[in-house]
């Protein structure tokens, strides 16, 4: 009886402790589910703002690579703008200088006094015949207006004033040329000419002048 007691109470202490122990498990079960859980709360606010960064970030390298390659474009074709305008420009300066798109009264003086000085041609006056400015004929979008100029000068001198002017880039049309010798005060000849030439120049005509 004694023994069937004994064994009784020794039952019912293995229950308890089995229990115990089934309830130690759950714990630590429990504290190991909670410590996961308090982790993947930590790190997700932790690393969320990071990721965050690092997703802005690469966006803007992408935005910044996409804008380095169109300005790295937009600058090719201004290089090869600024060329092109640069061949463009020698030509324009080039016609510009031939046929320029004003009058230029005052450089058409200057180039004339020019040559005269270069020919050796000693310029008495210059005239501008400004009621002459009409259409040329060589083209309805071309004016023309003449000059007259008249110097002191020997044969030699007036070849190469005349030579000049037609080699000149600016276009000019000598119309007439004149020469009579240069006396003193006692009608004696001197060893002088005087030329006397009119010459038509041209430039391009104003698209808004009125017709």
């Amino acid at each position: 009886m004694t023994e069937l007691n004994s064994f009784i109470q020794l039952q019912e202490i293995y229950k308890f402790l089995r229990k115990r122990r089934e309830d130690q498990k759950f714990l630590n079960y429990l504290e190991i589910s909670a410590t996961f859980v308090l982790i993947s709360i930590f790190l997700f606010f932790a690393i969320k703002p990071t990721a965050t960064t690092i997703f802005s970030l690469l966006g803007d390298i992408k935005s910044k690579q996409l804008l380095t390659s169109q300005m790295k474009s937009k600058i090719i074709s201004i290089v090869q703008a600024q060329d092109a305008y640069s061949q463009v420009q020698e030509k324009y300066d080039v016609i510009e200088s031939s046929l320029p798109d004003k009058p230029k009264y005052y450089q058409s003086a200057l180039n004339f006094s020019s040559i005269a000085q270069q020919s050796s041609n000693t310029l008495d006056q210059i005239n501008f015949n400004l009621s002459s400015n009409e259409k040329s004929s060589i083209s309805p979008n071309i004016n023309t207006y003449s000059i007259d100029i008249t110097s002191k000068t020997n044969y030699q001198s007036t070849l190469d004033f005349v030579k000049s002017a037609l080699n000149n880039r600016r276009l000019v049309d000598l119309k007439s040329i004149q020469l009579s010798k240069v006396e003193d005060k006692n009608g004696n000849p001197l060893n002088q000419l005087r030329m006397n030439i009119t010459a038509n120049l041209f430039y391009l005509k104003d698209n808004n002048e009125k017709k």
